[in-house]
């Protein structure tokens, strides 16, 4: 997939190994699978799936359409925001809370999010983990945060959604609407 100057890139090459690309940088990574069982077991497709999940997901962000957010998402979801977990039990737990979260981005001055990098590091047949560089952006278009976040997305029901994030977001407009789980 073509990315622009600076982004990277994740492909996946003959025997499971990832070719990941940035601006004119080239690494090789190695994610080997073991495919002894005889199985149908395809790395790209799992990551693929998730990866569009992802976009699909970061386009409702920037457009602040929640109900396109939900369905990108199983729940309940979770996210571990420095050394805090935060919870949102139901999709109307996540929903209710995302006009008081588009009035506090507006308030930082964000006006959208890019994402800079996705690389799927696992990937499985019902659960994908994608590492994820994205920079949130002023209207003019400079960068006031960026950050690293891992998210895990799990397949349910025949469907991909993102179950799980980690993020590095300090400083800027975050969670609404979570709670905080007891284990």
């Amino acid at each position: 997939m073509p990315t622009a100057l600076g982004c990277w890139a994740s492909y996946l090459i003959p025997d499971g190994e990832f070719l990941l690309i940035s601006d004119r940088v080239l690494q090789r990574t190695i994610r080997k699978y073991d495919n002894s069982s005889g199985e149908d077991f395809n790395l790209s497709n799992y990551a693929e799936e998730a990866i569009e999940t992802f976009r699909r997901w970061a386009q409702a962000f920037n457009d602040r359409d929640a109900d396109a957010m939900i369905a990108e998402m199983h729940f309940p979801h979770m996210r571990l925001a420095g050394t805090e977990f935060q919870l949102w039990s139901t999709s109307e737990d996540f929903l209710t809370s995302q006009d008081d979260m588009t009035s506090a981005l507006v308030a930082e001055g964000w006006h959208t999010t890019i994402t800079k990098s996705v690389t799927a590091v696992q990937a499985g047949p019902e659960k994908v983990h994608l590492v994820i560089h994205q920079s949130r952006q002023h209207k003019d278009g400079s960068e006031y945060n960026g950050f690293d976040t891992l998210w895990i997305f799990t397949k349910i029901d025949d469907l991909w959604g993102v179950q799980f994030r980690s993020s590095f977001l300090s400083n800027a407009t975050q969670a609404y609407g979570s709670s905080k789980p007891t284990f």
